[in-house]
Protein backbone atom coordinates (compact mmCIF):
# COMPACT_ATOMS: atom_id res chain seq x y z
CA UNK A 1 0.00 0.00 0.00
CA UNK A 2 0.88 3.63 0.52
CA UNK A 3 3.26 2.94 3.41
CA UNK A 4 5.28 0.49 1.33
CA UNK A 5 5.48 3.01 -1.52
CA UNK A 6 6.56 5.68 0.95
CA UNK A 7 9.37 3.46 2.24
CA UNK A 8 10.36 2.62 -1.34
CA UNK A 9 10.52 6.28 -2.28
CA UNK A 10 12.51 7.09 0.87
CA UNK A 11 15.02 4.32 0.06
CA UNK A 12 15.32 5.42 -3.58
CA UNK A 13 15.83 9.04 -2.54
CA UNK A 14 18.51 7.97 -0.06
CA UNK A 15 20.39 6.00 -2.74
CA UNK A 16 20.25 8.95 -5.14
CA UNK A 17 21.39 11.29 -2.35
CA UNK A 18 24.40 9.04 -1.61
CA UNK A 19 25.50 9.04 -5.24
CA UNK A 20 24.87 12.78 -5.57
CA UNK A 21 26.89 13.49 -2.42
CA UNK A 22 29.77 11.31 -3.58
CA UNK A 23 29.84 13.05 -6.96
CA UNK A 24 29.69 16.53 -5.46
CA UNK A 25 32.35 15.71 -2.87
CA UNK A 26 34.64 14.28 -5.56
CA UNK A 27 34.28 17.44 -7.67
CA UNK A 28 34.55 19.92 -4.80
CA UNK A 29 38.34 20.41 -4.78
CA UNK A 30 38.38 21.21 -8.49
CA UNK A 31 35.37 23.51 -8.22
CA UNK A 32 36.82 25.25 -5.14
CA UNK A 33 39.78 26.29 -7.27
CA UNK A 34 37.37 28.23 -9.51
CA UNK A 35 35.92 30.01 -6.50
CA UNK A 36 39.22 31.10 -4.99
CA UNK A 37 42.93 30.82 -5.69
CA UNK A 38 43.73 30.96 -1.97
CA UNK A 39 44.49 27.45 -0.63
CA UNK A 40 43.07 28.18 2.84
CA UNK A 41 39.74 29.24 1.28
CA UNK A 42 39.73 26.14 -0.91
CA UNK A 43 40.27 23.96 2.17
CA UNK A 44 37.35 25.63 3.97
CA UNK A 45 35.14 25.08 0.93
CA UNK A 46 36.04 21.38 0.92
CA UNK A 47 35.25 21.17 4.67
CA UNK A 48 31.89 22.91 4.33
CA UNK A 49 30.81 20.87 1.32
CA UNK A 50 32.16 17.73 3.01
CA UNK A 51 29.95 18.27 6.06
CA UNK A 52 26.90 18.81 3.87
CA UNK A 53 27.73 15.79 1.69
CA UNK A 54 28.12 13.62 4.78
CA UNK A 55 24.80 14.49 6.39
CA UNK A 56 22.76 15.10 3.22
CA UNK A 57 22.01 11.43 2.39
CA UNK A 58 21.27 10.64 6.03
CA UNK A 59 18.96 13.53 6.88
CA UNK A 60 17.60 15.12 3.72
CA UNK A 61 15.36 12.24 2.58
CA UNK A 62 13.57 12.05 5.94
CA UNK A 63 13.23 15.83 6.08
CA UNK A 64 11.86 16.22 2.56
CA UNK A 65 10.31 12.90 1.50
CA UNK A 66 8.38 12.17 4.70
CA UNK A 67 6.45 15.46 4.47
CA UNK A 68 5.20 14.40 1.03
CA UNK A 69 3.88 11.18 2.51
CA UNK A 70 2.01 13.21 5.13
CA UNK A 71 0.66 15.54 2.47
CA UNK A 72 -0.42 12.53 0.42
CA UNK A 73 -2.28 11.24 3.46
CA UNK A 74 -4.17 14.53 3.66
CA UNK A 75 -2.10 16.30 6.32
CA UNK A 76 -0.59 19.40 4.72
CA UNK A 77 -0.52 21.53 7.87
CA UNK A 78 1.92 19.43 9.90
CA UNK A 79 4.72 19.50 7.28
CA UNK A 80 4.20 23.22 6.79
CA UNK A 81 4.50 24.00 10.51
CA UNK A 82 7.40 21.58 11.09
CA UNK A 83 9.38 22.98 8.17
CA UNK A 84 8.63 26.56 9.15
CA UNK A 85 9.83 25.82 12.68
CA UNK A 86 12.91 23.85 11.56
CA UNK A 87 14.15 26.09 8.78
CA UNK A 88 13.17 29.51 10.06
CA UNK A 89 12.73 29.63 13.83
CA UNK A 90 15.12 26.88 14.91
CA UNK A 91 17.81 27.87 12.42
CA UNK A 92 17.64 31.52 13.49
CA UNK A 93 17.83 30.53 17.17
CA UNK A 94 20.74 28.22 16.39
CA UNK A 95 22.61 30.99 14.57
CA UNK A 96 21.90 33.40 17.43
CA UNK A 97 23.40 30.93 19.94
CA UNK A 98 26.35 30.38 17.60
CA UNK A 99 26.91 34.14 17.56
CA UNK A 100 26.86 34.24 21.38
CA UNK A 101 29.41 31.41 21.45
CA UNK A 102 31.89 33.21 19.20
CA UNK A 103 30.29 32.96 15.75
CA UNK A 104 32.49 30.16 14.47
CA UNK A 105 32.53 29.46 10.77
CA UNK A 106 31.82 25.75 11.30
CA UNK A 107 28.96 26.70 13.61
CA UNK A 108 27.39 28.69 10.78
CA UNK A 109 28.11 25.82 8.38
CA UNK A 110 26.24 23.40 10.62
CA UNK A 111 23.08 25.53 10.57
CA UNK A 112 21.75 23.72 7.49
CA UNK A 113 22.40 20.19 8.77
CA UNK A 114 21.04 21.08 12.22
CA UNK A 115 17.83 22.30 10.61
CA UNK A 116 17.67 19.00 8.72
CA UNK A 117 18.14 17.09 11.99
CA UNK A 118 15.26 18.90 13.67
CA UNK A 119 13.01 18.56 10.63
CA UNK A 120 13.86 14.87 10.13
CA UNK A 121 13.19 13.95 13.75
CA UNK A 122 9.92 15.86 13.89
CA UNK A 123 8.74 14.54 10.52
CA UNK A 124 9.43 10.94 11.46
CA UNK A 125 7.61 11.41 14.80
CA UNK A 126 4.58 13.00 13.12
CA UNK A 127 4.59 10.38 10.37
CA UNK A 128 4.57 7.57 12.95
CA UNK A 129 1.73 9.29 14.79
CA UNK A 130 -0.15 9.56 11.52
CA UNK A 131 0.43 5.88 10.72
CA UNK A 132 -0.76 4.85 14.18
CA UNK A 133 -3.97 6.82 13.58
CA UNK A 134 -4.40 4.99 10.26
CA UNK A 135 -4.06 8.08 8.06
CA UNK A 136 -1.21 6.83 5.92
Amino acid sequence: GARAKGRQFLALTTVVAVFTSLLIFALTPALAAYYSEIPAVQQEIVKVVGVCCLVFPILWPAAFVTPNALRGAGDAKTPMFVMLFSFVFFRQAYLFVNRLLGNSFMGVTLAYPMGWVVCSVLMVLFYRRSVSKGRS
